[in-house]
């Protein structure tokens, strides 16, 4: 097991969300990732990016950055273990 740490992704720009649809499903299946700080503006693409580091990790850490507004419900709403 590794852990990954990563801060500011900012999905809302194409380039960081290219990043994120093409990191692989399979190489860090047994790792952990702890994700810091702005991920989007939006609250359907804040729920889809961690949806979708859910799938690649084991586990996945959020601590919300400054521009994340009500993510502690978006936070209790997914149900990690069984993302789609």
């Amino acid at each position: 097991m590794r852990v990954f740490t990563i801060s500011d992704i900012h999905v809302d720009f194409a380039e960081n969300l290219y990043w994120l649809n093409n990191l692989s499903c399979n190489d860090y299946l047994n790792d952990i990732l702890i994700l810091a700080g702005d991920i989007t503006d939006t609250l359907p693409l804040f729920e889809k990016t961690l949806r979708k580091l859910r799938k690649r990790f084991s586990e996945v850490l959020f601590i919300p950055g400054n521009q994340i507004y009500g993510c502690e419900v978006v936070i209790l709403k997914i149900h990690w273990k069984n993302c789609n």
